[in-house]
């Protein structure tokens, strides 16, 4: 007797070919279930079935099931070798379809287990049931690609669609496997089952998610029923790529004929030969275009606009080249932005531009490029922009859109991001990108790649081996054929792998070199390796050279000095990978060492951070690694988040993340490191930064419970300094929460600590803020003046004058409350020359807003018009609404008044929706009170 049990597809039993039929459903499940898993515990078949019922009941109705399964077979299939355990029969000839071999599944499985079989009430069974299947599924793709390639070699296109056919069952949704299947027809001349497939694709696709199949889809498609079939040998420069170089260069004519607006990018895998292709193609048109290319890595993609970096440093040089000028202000501000684009600035000083706002950035560059557009044709060139940060993509996406005549090329892993994802579906959107995916290279590919890379043939046994290693990616072919032309691997050696077999040979001190350039994920300077490698110079230069003889690392061209990084970064992961933890933890410590030394507190000390901040962290240096980061934070939050920052050289900061998130971070980093004198230093740093950023976003509750835990860190390490700026948190929460009757007190404790000169200026701020709220204005004015004073006495090339700025606009507030409205003009007005003189944009906007309001109390309407429109001059390119709906306002009433109508009101609207969104009650009823001045 022989027991067939058949799981895949539509479940059945048979003895000796004759189909049996049970009588329950559940008994029927249990034999499918004890089938598959061969042996069972009781408790476990009471559990799949019987969940919800008592205990005793469930175990009942588990006995009857058992018994009824053994009356509709006439025998028992089971054995039981204790009370407890059941199993599938020993005694008995059975034959499980799922126990074959992987040929005889990928014959039998259709993609279904169990299918159609359903039992009500058993959502344990059915939730088993659809992970077998999800398991099944697995299986059957990864052998199934595998075998499909083989048929397709040779020549068996039948045979591979009916198990391409399964694999676009089990995943109808996957356009690959549909592609797949397209490319089978079409070697099997079936064009109209070519279109079938497309259609049923795209149908699915718009009934289930709304959206079409994707541009590589819709390319292949159109290429394989308009194409004509070819099968002729490429052997040149584009090896196996020649269609898709084709389509690039035809691209990049149209483009420098000006007609197309397409940007190209070329996906695919790490090593399949993106960025060769790519640059190949550029190659032939350096004398069309100007080029200007940044690579982006994954340790800076958290940076906002780091990517662009590299770009404007190149921009700098062309504007020089094409003697094009841009105005003072804009070069400060884009060197802000990116430190790269000019070097003269560091001695400029302006107000830390946070306040500058992405769209103002945006524009800026616009104009930029819009110029340089009108001189030369020019092709920004991104490798790897699956690491850009999502602040360059942001800027990258609006000189796509805005710019006419502007192209971009890129390389991208298809490893996408939501971001990317955004990215790529605006310009997918808008038919501005061509996108050409780039896969493996099949076995006979491989072997015919092979031929072309090697001076002399390869044994079959080679290509073989080589084709095993690489899978086809076209970088591991490369290697293994380099490898192999250099007797790396030979008949002493197993093939240990294409990489390990590239480092075969090196002497010691090439070896020593390598594992210090892997730390590094960009490149190194050669300035700094001689301080970390020590050798003599000239020793280091041969190592260089052999190195690069090898084609392991190559040289990259920098401004004042060399530079050397791997050929391919896949190199650079393998040699860091192969490196011990301990050795990678002495290196990342002994070059954050370095770069610390290399520290002069001037404007590019924050690109030095960025670096600090990775090494340190792969060194395991927590303190360290803390350490840097709450300084690079600290450039933000110095500015964005206080009351009058310092004017500054410093580069920009822009954060592309919620600060909450930020300070998450930093909680973890803090959890992993024992609290001393210096880790409590640290930590007091933190909570000033974290209770800054909620009494200004009006968070008072969280930011006075971090000032009550700062003042009491500062106590507890006798930090006088630390201590003051909780006071003044403090008090800056009393400023915003109109607590007037507190701040004597604050004061109070502030002025019996030891101060510096800085502090002394700032108190006498914050007196004459006491003072003025009081209602005390000779007193406030005497206060601010003294204020004044202690910030001149400081000098450091202006970098108070925001602070003597806003003491002035003070002085000229207490004159106006006293309705002495001339002189709160003329102290307003000595605000405004004190911000045009240093750039102090944020000072424009409020202080021009000031004055206005000034001069249209004393009824001078025309001077006050002229003081509103400076204002909303440098409100558009500053991040900030404060006193923004004021200016819109009054200017909307004014222009109304002198029958500007439409402008007028749209002023008005503005300011309404302004002072809706800061939410302060005084200022909205200011602009309803300034609407109601129009009625009648």
């Amino acid at each position: 007797m022989k027991v067939s049990i058949k799981l895949f597809g539509k479940p059945n039993v048979k003895i000796d070919g004759q189909l049996i039929e049970i009588s329950l459903k559940k008994s029927e499940a249990l034999l499918y279930y004890i089938a598959y898993e061969k042996r069972v515990s009781r408790d476990e078949l009471v559990g799949l079935i019987w969940c919800d019922v008592p205990d005793a009941t469930a175990k009942k109705n588990l006995r009857n099931s058992l018994y009824r399964l053994k009356k509709d077979l006439d025998f028992e299939l089971f054995d039981c070798p204790n009370k407890h355990m059941v199993e599938m029969g020993k005694s008995i000839d059975i034959e499980i379809d799922m126990d074959g071999s992987d040929s005889d599944f990928l014959d039998q499985y259709q993609g279904r287990f169990l299918e159609a079989f359903v039992i009500k009430e058993a959502e344990g069974f059915e939730k088993w049931r659809l992970d077998v299947e999800n398991a099944l599924n697995q299986r059957y793709l990864k052998i199934a690609q595998g075998k499909i390639d083989q048929l397709i070699l040779d020549s068996a296109f039948e045979e591979a669609l009916d198990i391409a056919a399964v694999m676009h069952r089990i995943d109808e949704y996957d356009e690959l496997s549909s592609r797949q299947l397209m490319t089978l027809h079409y070697h099997l001349g079936q064009y109209k089952q070519i279109t079938e497939v497309y259609n049923n694709l795209k149908t699915l696709l718009d009934e289930e998610m709304g959206i079409q199949p994707d541009k590589v889809t819709r390319d292949h498609y159109y290429s394989l029923i308009y194409s004509p079939k070819t099968d002729e040998k490429e052997q040149s420069a584009y090896f196996g790529r020649l269609r898709e170089a084709e389509t690039i260069e035809r691209t990049l004519h149209q483009t420098a004929i000006g007609q197309n607006r397409q940007s190209i990018i070329v996906s695919g895998e790490a090593g399949v030969g993106k960025t060769k292709l790519l640059e190949s193609c550029l190659s032939r048109y350096k004398s069309t275009f100007k080029i200007l290319k940044a690579t982006c890595y994954p340790a800076e993609s958290g940076y906002a606009y780091k990517a662009w970096n590299d770009i404007f440093m190149q921009l700098s040089g062309l504007l020089e080249e094409q003697r094009i000028e841009i105005p003072l202000f804009a070069k400060q501000v884009l060197t802000k932005f990116f430190p790269g684009f000019d070097e003269w600035s560091a001695s400029q000083s302006m107000e830390n531009p946070e306040t500058i706002n992405s769209d103002y950035l945006e524009k800026l560059t616009m104009k930029l490029f819009d110029r340089l557009l009108k001189k030369t044709r020019l092709v920004v060139y991104v490798d790897d922009l699956q690491w850009m940060d999502p602040m360059s993509l942001r800027l990258l996406l609006s000189l796509v859109h805005h710019v006419e005549g502007f192209a971009f090329v890129a390389t991208v892993r298809n490893e996408f991001s939501e971001t990317l994802d955004d990215f790529m579906g605006q310009l997918y959107k808008y038919d501005r990108m061509l996108l050409i995916s780039l896969e493996r290279f099949s076995e006979e590919e491989s072997y015919a790649f092979m031929d072309y890379l090697t001076d002399r043939p390869l044994s079959i046994d080679q290509k073989k081996q080589i084709y095993k290693e690489s899978e086809g990616n076209a970088f591991f072919i490369v290697e293994g054929s380099v490898a192999i032309q250099q007797d790396l691997i030979d008949r002493r050696h197993r093939f240990k792998g294409i990489l390990d077999s590239r480092f075969i040979g090196l002497e010691a001190h090439e070896v020593k070199l390598i594992s210090m350039l892997s730390m590094f994920f960009d490149e190194l300077d050669f300035e700094l390796l001689c301080k970390l490698y020590v050798t003599d110079e000239d020793t280091l230069l041969e190592t260089i050279q052999s190195l690069k003889r090898r084609y392991l690392i190559k040289e990259i061209e920098g401004e004042s000095s060399l530079k050397i990084k791997f050929t391919h970064h896949k190199l650079r992961e393998h040699v860091y990978n192969q490196t011990p933890a301990t050795k990678k933890r002495i290196l990342h410590n002994r070059i954050g060492s370095l770069l610390e030394e290399s520290l002069t507190g001037d404007t590019k000390d924050l690109l030095i951070y960025q670096k600090l901040i990775y090494h340190y962290e792969s060194a395991g240096n927590n303190v360290k690694h803390l350490t840097y980061y709450l300084k690079y934070l600290k450039a933000y939050f110095d500015f964005s988040h206080e009351l009058y920052p310092e004017v500054s050289t410093q580069i920009q900061v822009v954060m592309d993340r919620n600060p909450e998130d930020y300070f998450k971070e930093l909680e973890l980093i803090f959890e992993r490191i024992d609290e001393d004198a210096a880790t409590l230093t640290l930590r007091g740093q933190f909570i000033h930064m974290k209770a800054r950023y909620f009494i200004r976003n009006g968070a008072y509750e969280e930011g006075m419970h971090l000032v009550d835990e700062l003042i009491k860190i500062a106590s507890e390490s006798d930090d006088d300094e630390l201590l003051f700026k909780a006071y003044v948190q403090w008090f800056y929460y009393l400023i915003q929460t109109e607590h007037v009757m507190q701040m004597p007190g604050v004061i109070e404790k502030l002025s019996g600590l030891h101060r510096s000169l800085k502090n002394d200026a700032v108190l006498l701020r914050l007196m004459g803020i006491s003072s003025l709220m009081s209602g005390r204005y000779e007193e406030a004015r005497v206060y601010f003046s003294d204020s004044i004073v202690g910030f001149e006495k400081l000098g450091k090339s202006g970098r108070y004058m925001l602070n003597i700025a806003a003491a002035y606009n003070y002085i000229s507030e207490a004159f106006r409350r006293q309705n002495r409205l001339e002189e709160a003009l003329t102290e307003v007005e000595r605000a405004i020359e004190l911000c045009k003189l240093q750039n102090i944009i944020r000072g424009g906007s409020i202080f021009n807003t000031n004055a206005g309001m000034i001069a249209f109390q004393m009824g001078e309407e025309a001077l006050a018009k002229h003081y509103f429109e400076e204002a909303l001059k440098h409100f558009e390119t500053v991040d900030t609404l404060w006193r923004r709906s004021e200016a819109e306002g009054y200017l909307g009433v004014i222009l109304v008044r002198n029958g500007h109508e439409a402008r007028g009101r749209h002023y008005l609207a503005e300011a309404k929706k302004h002072a809706h969104i800061m939410g302060t009650p005084e200022t909205i009823k200011l602009i309803e009170s300034l609407e109601k001045t129009l009625i009648g």
